[in-house]
Parts: C-alpha cells; sequence; structure tokens
C-alpha cells in the first residue's frame, strides 16, 4: 500500500478534535459562548512563588505580547495512526511572559495552570525551561472557539492534549 504524510498541512479550526476534562472530570463540554466581552474582559492571576501577584488582562496581554507558531495537539488516548492529531497555527502569549512580569522565585519546581472549572495540570518547571507553552487566543487566525476553551487555552509542546488546559485562570 502507499503510505505519505505532511507535517506542513494545518488542520482547519472546524476539524479539530476535542476532549472537555474539567475539575469534577465530568468529561462534558460546558456551555460556554463566544460573546467578544468574555475575551475583554478575562483576567489571569498568578499568585504563589512569585515576586509580585498579579491578575493581567488577557487582552492587554495579547495586544503586547503576541506571537504565532505552527503547534501539533494530539490526544494522548490517540492509537496508532488514529485521527486524534492536528497542526495549527496558533497565536497567543508566551507563559514565560506571564511567569517573568510575576517574577518565578528560584525555589518553584511546579507551575500550577488553573482553569475557571478547577481543572489543572501542573507542569514541572525544568520543562518550562525547555518548551515554551503559549497562552493561545487564536487558532489558524480564527478567535479559538468555546469547545477548545475560549477565550484562552494552554497550548504544550511536545505534551498531549491533556496538559492543553481550557479557560486559563490562576
Amino acid at each position: 500500500g502507499d503510505f505519505s504524510f505532511t507535517q506542513d498541512s494545518i488542520t482547519p479550526v472546524d476539524e479539530l478534535f476535542f476532549y472537555w476534562e474539567n475539575g469534577d472530570h465530568r468529561g462534558i463540554t460546558p456551555d460556554y459562548d463566544e460573546n467578544p466581552d468574555i475575551y475583554e474582559n478575562w483576567t489571569i492571576t498568578v499568585k504563589g512563588l512569585v515576586d509580585n501577584e498579579l491578575t493581567l488582562d488577557l487582552s492587554d496581554l495579547a495586544a503586547e505580547y503576541q506571537e504565532t507558531r505552527v503547534m501539533k495537539l494530539i490526544c494522548q488516548t490517540n492509537p496508532p495512526a488514529g485521527s486524534y492529531t492536528a497542526n495549527c497555527e496558533v497565536t497567543g502569549v508566551p507563559l514565560s511572559v506571564v511567569l517573568e512580569k510575576a517574577g518565578l522565585k528560584d525555589t518553584a519546581n511546579t507551575v500550577r495552570v488553573l482553569s475557571d472549572d478547577g481543572w489543572v495540570y501542573p507542569l514541572p518547571v525544568s520543562y518550562l525551561n525547555e518548551e515554551d507553552p503559549i497562552l493561545v487566543t487564536k487558532i489558524n487566525g480564527e478567535t479559538i472557539p468555546a469547545k477548545t476553551g475560549y477565550p484562552v487555552q494552554l497550548w504544550t509542546p511536545s505534551l498531549s492534549g491533556v496538559h492543553f488546559t481550557k479557560r486559563v485562570a490562576t
């Protein structure tokens, strides 16, 4: 048989797979909307082992520190030759910018990224030093859809989708 693949194609937003894991493990997609006011009023709070606990406006961060990358999205349960994989052009704010603003202390060994529904997936600081996760606000130039975590989703290079925290709040 014939076999081919491409790593330079971009998956359309409407073809992205998703699964919504949340703090109480219901695994259902909440009925969130994509009202622009949600984006304009969304804040992210940084606290813990930092020099400056702070709350940042997502729209201000995106206006000042936005960058675009091509990244993969893959489900950790994707079987061999499975379809739960995608390449996307994502736009957002590097998590390193947020941590630099807060002044992450040298004694910190883990960063916990928490969604507004309680989902949390801790990331080792050693991982953050090697990779630079991004707080995504656009996929392929489009505002991220509600099913993917509008208004902001953390994308983690080299890790599977379970680490892609939706609706980052803290």
